[in-house]
């Protein structure tokens, strides 16, 4: 039976001073090579999971169901970044295993009642029902404890044939020591195997790949194997879950907003100018992503959301002047130049409050930085958005 052990370090805050904790950990996976199915992890950031890619591989036939997981392991080893590919497969204590052998079957007997005889031969089978007290007692009957110690005395064990005759068990059934598997995983009753793996995010963007995993490799695999099927893991799913709820409830904020503009302005198109000011904040905070060479993510999504609530509050401010009797175009430039102020400011004080934020170093602080990120770049361009984008196209509408 396999040990396992759970080794704890922690790299102290002079040491974390010193060297970078990413360049640390790949030279530790370096040196350390392949320990075969020892799994070894490096947790090291708030919220960082003990996996970063899962699926779950499901078969009725066990025999293709571990062909189909060492054949998955060797697909996603392949990919740049890919590391600690492991499977939830655990060698277990050794079982014996009982083969019917051809003159059993001839006399008529079933493995399955080979396997009854000598489970109650071991376990015992229950005879009768004594009744004491308020107490039920129930009696079994079993092999004596000197024949259920040795693999000879379970040879030696006599097996009742359909005829009413008896034969050793030797002589029906082939006994053999394997091993055991630790635990089975059944899903929709199906035995399932979860095939884990690690990836180096600055070599790999985990979506994409994902994403590249399931159009090519996974549909591969169904394909030669009829009667597989590959579910992705539960982290995975409660992201897909989460973004999709995200895409729901920004729809139907951006549907409020548009009644509460298009109502004062008594207006369906104008409603749309202000709203122009949220994917362009969108749009600003991708590329931001880009520059800085980080993946989009799930905080990611939730800072542009952010971000364009208060860009979309910035565009509506300045035409406030519009109310006022005077040349379009006067408007638009007094509208501009007034509202210039506040509208920097607000961004500005917002930045200083993310700059800190975006420049924390520390491994527990850098999930944050995609949220910050998304919210600054947002408000730098939809700033710029407010000030010129708005105010040009409310012109050109407000002339047509």
């Amino acid at each position: 039976m396999g040990t396992r052990r759970r080794i704890l370090d922690r790299i102290y805050p002079e040491g974390r001073q010193r060297i970078v904790v990413e360049a640390f950990i790949n030279q530790w996976r370096k040196r350390i090579g392949n320990q075969g199915r020892t799994k070894i992890d490096f947790l090291y950031k708030e919220g960082d999971a003990p996996c970063d890619i899962e699926l779950d591989p499901g078969m009725s036939n066990p025999e293709l169901l571990l062909k189909t997981v060492d054949e998955l392991k060797e697909v996603l080893a392949v990919y740049p970044g890919v590391h600690d590919v492991i499977d939830s497969i655990e060698t277990g204590k050794r079982e014996i295993h009982l083969a019917l052998k051809s003159e059993a079957e001839r006399l008529g007997l079933r493995l399955e009642d080979v396997s009854e005889q000598v489970r109650h031969a071991y376990f015992g089978d229950e005879v009768e029902r004594l009744q004491r007290g308020r107490h039920e007692i129930k009696v079994m009957v079993r092999s004596p404890y000197a024949e259920r110690q040795s693999l000879e005395g379970l040879s030696a064990m006599p097996i009742s044939l359909p005829d009413g005759q008896h034969l050793p068990l030797s002589v029906l059934v082939d006994v053999s020591l394997a091993p055991g598997i630790e635990q089975l995983l059944r899903q929709d009753r199906r035995r399932i195997v979860k095939v884990q793996a690690r990836v180096d995010t600055q070599k790999a963007d985990i979506n994409a790949l994902y994403n590249t995993i399931e159009t090519s490799v996974l549909a591969s695999l169904r394909q030669r194997y009829p009667g597989l099927d590959i579910d992705i893991g539960q982290e995975r799913l409660d992201q897909q879950t989460m973004i999709s709820a995200l895409k729901h409830f920004t729809l139907m904020a951006l549907i409020v907003i548009y009644v509460l503009i298009a109502v004062p302005f008594r207006s369906y198109l104008k409603p749309f100018i202000f709203l122009l000011a949220a994917p362009v904040a969108w749009s600003g905070a991708i590329v931001a992503h880009g520059l800085a060479g980080l993946p989009l993510s799930m905080e990611s999504l939730v800072g542009m959301i952010a971000a364009s609530g208060v860009v979309i509050n910035d565009s509506l401010v300045p035409l406030d002047y519009l109310k006022e009797q005077k040349p379009f175009s006067e408007l638009i430039c007094d509208a501009c130049t007034a509202r210039f102020r506040p509208i920097f400011l607000a961004f500005l004080t917002n930045f200083a409050g993310f700059l800190l934020a975006l420049l924390e170093t520390s491994p527990q602080a850098q999930f944050l930085i995609p949220m910050t990120l998304s919210l600054s770049a947002g408000l730098l361009v939809g700033m710029s958005t407010s000030l010129i984008l708005t105010p040009v196209c409310y012109s050109i509408l407000g002339k047509s």
